[in-house]
């Protein structure tokens, strides 16, 4: 299974680590970084590049935990999943204005 390692061409500077998307915000993956088991685990839950998510929660401070609602479905991610998850912010959403 390919999976993208390269920026969009959109706007890479607006792209952030999803562990820096602020609670109730949407994105876009823009990218998955980091090993390939990791990716493909990902891609198979349905975080891929192009796919919508809300991040629902964060753990407390040095967790690393996070809830994202990608699609229907939720998703508990740990720090190994999430250090690797490159987002596009929507800008529309209030959370990231």
């Amino acid at each position: 299974m390919a999976l993208t390692t390269e920026p969009s061409q959109d706007t890479p500077d607006a792209v952030i680590a999803l562990r820096n998307l602020p609670p109730g915000a949407t994105g876009c993956v823009d990218r998955l970084t980091g090993p390939d088991h990791i990716r493909r685990q990902l891609a198979v839950q349905g975080l891929q590049p192009g796919a919508r998510l809300r991040l629902l929660q964060k753990a407390g401070r040095g967790h690393g935990g996070i809830v994202v609602m990608c699609g229907d479905t939720h998703l508990a991610l740990g720090r190994r999943e999430t250090d690797g998850i490159l987002i596009l912010p929507d800008p529309t959403t209030p959370e990231t204005r």
